[in-house]
């Protein structure tokens, strides 16, 4: 194979792993393991395989469950898994197959078809990979768009509803943006959108909340399990750090670099409250920081919006 594709296999028995394991490296795949349903899940993010192979019988967290919040999980919700099973009944295949499994094998393996399948999902999920990413990829900045951020935004609602914690998100707009595009061209503005990005990207990816382009030149940060005052504390350090990277904004009645509006919200989800509730008040945010003169961080006042 000219491509290496990643392989993580989930079984409790160290027989299988050696079989599975020896069968997938002598035709070229690189293999990861885990010998337990709470590995795999602390293993899935860091390596981001492209197939699991997931055993349904182990003891603790079986196969049904790691399946079920993997596709949970906006990271892993695109990986394809295939269960392992000496279970042939059709309500077992059933129940796997609608918990987003796409297909399993059944022991002991037929080596010939183990293969044929593995060789098929691994080119079909990374074709999916790429329509996925066309559909929730922003194109200028790499960043995930409005409609990965709704969806998200929609999952980690729920998550937090059940789990009875807040979220927090951070909206935050680049002042006098179109006052640059006028001046110096769209070119430069796609310019200054590559930069920012990178920039709130290597800043939010070790934070683990989930960073978007909202729209044109609005950015979204999403807190998870995360107060007030922690996403106050996050949005300042982003102000802080824009401005003292000092990009040029010539155009700028403000500074002689490029500063950014920042609005704060957090809410304890409830069920007669929607997720856009929270879009909503940090945009109510972020529209004061600008009435207020831009450049600046304007959170919610405490209290406000259900916040604990």
């Amino acid at each position: 194979m000219s491509d290496k594709y990643n392989i993580l296999i989930v079984d409790d028995n160290p027989q299988n792993l050696k079989v599975l394991g020896a069968t997938l490296i002598e035709a070229g795949y690189d293999i990861h393991i885990a010998q337990s349903g709470e590995q795999a899940l602390k293993a899935v993010e860091p390596l981001a395989p492209d197939l699991i192979l997931l055993d349904i019988m182990m003891p603790g967290m079986d196969g049904y469950e790691v399946c079920r919040r993997l596709k949970a999980d906006p990271l892993t919700e695109q990986i394809p898994v295939i269960f392992l099973t000496a279970k042939v009944e059709e309500d077992d295949v059933v129940q796997g197959l609608e918990l987003g499994a796409v297909d399993y094998v059944t022991k002991p393996f037929n080596i010939a078809i183990l293969l044929a399948r593995v060789k098929t999902h691994v080119r079909l999920g990374t074709r999916q990979r790429m329509l996925f990413e066309q559909a929730n990829i922003d194109s200028l900045s790499l960043l995930p768009n409005r409609r990965r951020f709704d969806s998200v935004l929609t999952i980690e609602w729920r998550k937090a509803l059940h789990g009875k914690f807040p979220l927090a998100l951070i909206l935050l707009e680049i002042d006098f943006f179109k006052n640059l595009t006028d001046i110096l061209g769209d070119c430069e503005g796609d310019d200054l959108i590559r930069w920012l990005a990178a920039m709130l990207d290597e800043a939010v990816l070790p934070s683990g909340h989930f960073l978007a382009r909202y729209d044109a030149e609005k950015f979204a940060i999403l807190l998870t399990d995360s107060g007030l005052q922690t996403a106050l504390e996050f949005a300042e350090t982003l102000h802080t750090s824009v401005f003292q990277a000092g990009y040029s904004h010539p155009s700028s009645p403000l500074a002689d670099c490029v500063t950014v509006s920042l609005g704060v919200a957090c809410m304890q989800p409830q069920p007669a409250l929607q997720p856009s509730e929270l879009i909503k008040a940090a945009d109510q945010q972020l529209v004061l920081a600008k009435q207020h003169g831009r450049n600046r961080v304007y959170p919610q006042s405490a209290g406000q919006g259900g916040e604990p």
